[in-house]
């Protein structure tokens, strides 16, 4: 199946036509009813309606178990359930919107990192004394890394960029940048 780049939810679990999606809030698409989805308090695993939980899914083409595992070697596996990791919500149309990772992990394009990563990444350009990522969806709705640089001494957004290409994988480099 295809996935969504924002997260390990197959996107054949999920429909609707893209211009209904509010993806700057996370959405993207209705259950597909073959499958259960419930969104659940992470500690009591228990369904939570209208807030944000960690997301769980079941049934028919839900995978079971990672290759060569059995689902009680990965936390992922409980009770029947597969949970990729997702923060979500869950509306009563059943409307899945994607609010995060719990783990930290950013799957930009299928490439996934951690945001110290990318920021240490950022860091070891010249005149970088520190920087802040965090991400926004351009305006096609792609999620995209955005950087708060602390200016050093020596600061040159041209020699910023010119390192970004050399040194930063493709899908790691901002989009925007902006000083403090």
């Amino acid at each position: 199946c295809s996935r969504d780049w924002s997260s390990d939810v197959c996107s054949s679990d999920l429909a609707g036509p893209v211009e209904t999606l509010d993806l700057r809030q996370g959405q993207v698409g209705y259950v597909n009813s073959k499958i259960e989805v419930s969104v659940v308090d992470p500690n009591t695993k228990q369904p939570t309606t209208d807030s944000l939980g960690l997301l769980r899914m079941r049934g028919p083409g839900v995978i079971t178990s990672y290759y060569g595992q059995t689902a009680d070697q990965d936390a992922r596996f409980e009770g029947g359930w597969f949970y990729p990791g997702d923060i979500a919500s869950l509306s009563a149309q059943g409307m899945l919107a994607i609010a995060t990772r719990e783990d930290g992990i950013v799957n930009l394009g299928g490439v996934k990192s951690t945001v110290d990563e990318i920021e240490a990444a950022l860091r070891g350009a010249p005149g970088v004394a520190d920087v802040a990522v965090a991400f926004a969806p351009d305006r096609l709705g792609i999620t995209r890394p955005e950087a708060l640089i602390v200016p050093a001494e020596g600061w040159s957004e041209t020699a910023f960029w010119n390192y970004c290409d050399a040194s930063v994988f493709p899908n790691f480099r901002p989009s925007r940048i902006a000083l403090s």
